[in-house]
C-alpha cells in the first residue's frame, strides 16, 4: 500500500497554537486546521482511510536546497533520530545543527539533510514515546536544536550559542511529529514539522 500526501481543506476549530514563521512574524493556527491529509491507497486504486497530517513552518535562514520528508504510513513512527552538530568550517567558524535523519519503525528513513560533520547523536525513543517538540535559535542556519519527547525527556541542544531568532514547534495533545521539512546543504539552513494525530 503506498502513502499519497495530498493538500487537504478545512475550517479551523479548536484551540489556537502559535507557530513562528520566517522573519520574526508569527501565525496562528488551530487544533483541528487540515493543511495535508495522508491517503492510504490500495494498489487498485482505492482508497482506503484517510489520516489528517499538519505541517508548521520552517524557521530559518533562506539558503539550501528545499526538502519534505515524505509521511510514513499510518501506525509507523520515529524510533531513531540521528543528528550531527558542530564546528562546520564549510558555513562559517560557529556551531550549527549540521544534519538531521530519522529512523521509523518499519526500518525505512528519511534522506539526510545537511551533512554529517561534527559530534554525532543518536536519538532512541522508546516503545511508545514520540517527539512532541522542538525549538531552538537561527540566523542564516540552524544554530541550535532541543528536542522533547512524550515521556518527558530532553536532548540537547544540539550545534552552538548563536542565532538571533528563537523558535518553537510544540505539537497539541495527541499528537506526535512524524517528519520535517526545510532546507539543507552544508548545514540545516531552515527547519519545520510535519505531526498527526497518535
Amino acid at each position: 500500500m503506498a502513502a499519497v500526501r495530498l493538500l487537504g481543506v478545512g475550517r479551523p476549530k479548536g484551540d489556537t497554537y502559535c507557530c513562528p514563521a520566517r522573519g520574526g512574524l508569527s501565525f496562528q493556527w488551530r487544533k483541528t486546521a487540515v493543511p495535508l491529509e495522508e491517503a492510504r491507497v490500495h494498489p487498485g486504486g482505492i482508497q482506503m482511510a484517510t489520516v489528517p497530517v499538519f505541517e508548521c513552518g520552517p524557521s530559518g535562514g533562506t539558503g539550501g536546497d528545499p526538502f519534505h520528508d515524505e509521511i510514513p504510513a499510518a501506525g509507523v513512527t520515529i524510533a531513531n533520530i540521528r543528528v550531527f552538530s558542530g564546528r562546520n568550517a564549510r558555513v562559517g567558524s560557529g556551531k550549527y545543527l549540521n544534519s538531521i535523519e530519522l529512523f521509523y519503525s518499519d526500518h525505512s528513513q528519511t534522506v539526510r539533510h545537511g551533512h554529517a560533520k561534527g559530534a554525532r547523536r543518536d536519538i532512541a525513543l522508546a516503545g511508545q514515546e514520540h517527539i512532541v517538540e522542538v525549538s531552538g535559535f537561527y540566523g542564516l542556519f540552524i544554530d541550535q536544536l532541543s528536542i522533547r519527547t512524550s515521556s518527558g525527556r530532553n536532548f540537547g541542544p544540539f550545534g552552538g550559542n548563536g542565532g538571533t531568532r528563537q523558535f518553537r514547534y510544540h505539537v497539541p495533545d495527541g499528537m506526535a511529529i512524524i517528519g520535517f521539512s526545510g532546507s539543507s546543504g552544508d548545514c540545516v539552513d531552515a527547519l519545520g514539522i510535519f505531526y498527526r494525530p497518535i
